[in-house]
This record gives structure tokens, C-alpha cells and sequence, in this order.
């Protein structure tokens, strides 16, 4: 992957539907377990909670872009293509962890640690007080890795156009 071809891909990841998708998941995951507690519910409450989401998807992409940079990871997913519903399934749960290097082998992604985590410890910047434990970054950050590994699935097994 190049680097112009990362950048155009850093762009198109901002606004895509599985960023805004994803962004509106992880808003009602929040929307129903009511964190952070200080926004209530309600629709105001989940605008709140979509555009902290979102910024947070715009931090995390900022920070894989210029990770994946550094260390010459593509972290793109793409579908297995191959038989069986274990495999696949086996297929899009790795594809949350791992990436390619410049010559394609697989190894756990750096970068999307780094990204993953530097993106719950600084959403915590702008939520609420009662957000700012490395706890609540804890569980930011699983909700964010459940919520790609669906995603993930979802690439795997929606039928793609050929």
C-alpha cells in the first residue's frame, strides 16, 4: 500500500457509511448501558453520544493513518473468500488484529493497537468526569474492538458485487 493510497483511504474512512454505521453502534451500545450516565437518554443524549463516538472514529483514524505509516501496515479488511462458516467467521475476528506488512504476510497490527487505545485514552478528554478512568477507557475500547469484529463479520458474509 502506498502512501498515497493510505491518505485516500484515511479520507474515505472519515465519512463512509461503515464509519457513521459504526459510529451510531457503539452511540446506542452507549444509549442502553446510559454511559456516560451524566448525558441521560433521549435523543439529545444519543447526539451526544454519536458525535463522541465519531470524533473518537476521527482521532483513531487520524492516529492509524499516521501508525500504519510508521510501521508499514495495511490494515484494510478483506473478505477470506474462502469456504465455511468457522473459517470465515475465524477470518473477519482476526482481521480486527491483525494487518499486512509490505511484503503481505500477516502479523498483529501496531498500528491499530496504537490507534485502538490512544483513541479510548483520549476520548476521555472531552467526556464526562465520571469517563476519565483507565476502567472506562477499558471498556470504550472493547466496545470499539466488538463493535469492528461485527463490522468484520458483516464484510465477510454480506454478499459483495463482483
Amino acid at each position: 500500500m502506498t502512501e498515497g493510497e493510505r491518505f485516500d483511504r484515511f479520507l474515505r474512512d472519515l465519512g463512509n457509511p461503515f464509519s457513521i454505521l459504526s459510529s451510531a453502534a457503539a452511540a446506542g451500545i452507549g444509549q442502553w448501558k446510559d454511559r456516560p450516565h451524566e448525558w441521560k437518554q433521549g435523543a439529545d443524549a444519543y447526539g451526544l453520544r454519536f458525535g463522541s463516538s465519531y470524533a473518537e472514529h476521527i482521532v483513531r483514524g487520524t492516529l492509524l493513518f499516521g501508525a500504519s505509516s510508521l510501521f508499514h501496515e495495511d490494515n484494510r479488511y478483506l473478505p477470506s473468500g474462502e469456504p465455511g462458516f468457522g473459517h470465515r467467521l475465524g477470518c473477519a475476528i482476526e482481521g480486527e488484529f491483525l494487518a499486512r506488512a509490505d511484503d503481505g504476510k500477516r502479523h498483529v497490527s501496531a498500528s491499530r493497537i496504537v490507534a485502538l487505545a490512544g483513541a479510548a485514552l483520549i476520548s476521555r478528554l472531552w467526556q464526562p468526569k465520571s469517563t476519565g478512568s483507565l476502567r472506562s477507557a477499558a471498556a470504550n475500547l472493547s466496545t470499539t474492538i466488538g463493535v469492528g469484529i461485527g463490522f468484520n463479520v458483516l464484510r465477510e458474509f454480506f454478499p459483495r458485487k463482483r
